[in-house]
């Protein structure tokens, strides 16, 4: 049965009643298969699969092995707590408080005492690698994800420059069309005011008209036929119809100028309307690249931490 690396660190603090410190790497704390509360050399690796490794007494393995061993070690606590009885040379071989499973099996023969101490240092060495192996893969995982993100950094910049091209030349169309509409009203300005000049010309032509009339009543009441007047009022009429032909030029102008008018601002409004879009999707695009520098600066210094531990 394997448990994670924060279940096995409560499980020793509940069953040791030690308390341990947080490092990159998993906890540190004191060994609770030894006397000294004040030491750190015991390590809980922050693992899938929790494990734990001694410094100095060299216990190490998952849950069961700390099962195991805690048992152990409670029954060696039990054993060594009463007065003991034993012969002279017996104490002086296990001093009381100092007793030790690999010292017991190290005054049995020392050739076996050998082998257990080379099989422990080769399974040391090989729990010592997986370690390096996982902390190594996981800064391998890490340099990944940081080769993602600066990639994706390089797009969203390629982006960035795209985006402002083309809100640089949404702005220069907008000034494009207000210069347009610039022009189109002084054009309008021009054509109302050549029309104020052909109304005046109307006018004066009315006047010319009402007087005309006025003296061809008197004349043809004093003594001139009414044919002769009639002829010359068709001629007047015939004379004037160029000015009503430049009006109705005029008028259809205006309404030209005011189609264009009403065109050309439609064609700002629409212009003004994406280039406010561009510039909040610019907004969000600052706001992502500003939360991916956060991220990448977060992993870079936990790469450093993961580094730093694994050569401590």
């Amino acid at each position: 049965m394997s448990v994670s690396g924060r279940a096995l660190k409560e499980h020793i603090e509940s069953q040791a009643g030690i308390a341990f410190m947080e490092r990159p790497s998993g906890w540190k704390g004191p060994c609770p298969f030894e006397e000294d509360l004040a030491g750190d050399s015991f390590v809980v690796f922050n693992l899938k699969d929790g494990e734990f490794f001694c410094l100095s007494c060299k216990a190490k393995g998952g849950i069961e092995e700390f099962n195991r061993l805690w048992g152990e070690h409670q029954t060696a606590r039990q054993k060594a707590a009463p007065p003991q009885q034993e012969s002279a040379p017996q104490a002086s071989v296990e001093p009381p408080g100092s007793f030790s499973p690999q010292r017991s099996v190290a005054t049995q023969t020392a050739p076996s005492a050998a082998v257990v101490v080379t099989e422990d240092v080769r399974q040391h060495l090989e729990t010592l690698q997986r370690q390096a192996d996982g902390l190594l893969s996981l800064v391998g995982q890490h340099e990944s994800t940081l080769a993602e993100i600066k990639q994706m950094l390089v797009e969203r910049k390629s982006e960035k420059v795209k985006a402002e091209s083309d809100v640089s030349a949404q702005r220069e169309a907008i000034i494009e069309v207000k210069q347009m509409l610039i022009a189109a009203k002084k054009n309008r300005d021009l054509i109302e005011a050549d029309v104020r000049l052909q109304k005046h010309a109307l006018t004066e032509i009315r006047e010319f008209l009402f007087e005309e009339k006025k003296e061809r009543e008197k004349r043809e009441s004093e003594s001139g036929p009414k044919q002769e007047s009639l002829t010359e009022i068709k001629k007047l009429l015939l004379e004037n119809s160029p000015q009503q032909d430049s009006l109705a030029e005029i008028k259809k102008l205006l309404l030209e100028s005011r189609e264009e008018r009403q065109k050309l601002e439609s064609e700002l409004r629409q212009q003004l309307k994406a280039n406010k879009d561009l510039e909040l999707q610019l907004s969000r695009w600052y706001q992502v690249k500003s939360e991916l520098e956060s991220f990448v600066q977060n992993l870079e210094n936990f790469g450093k931490k993961v580094r730093t531990e694994f050569l401590k």
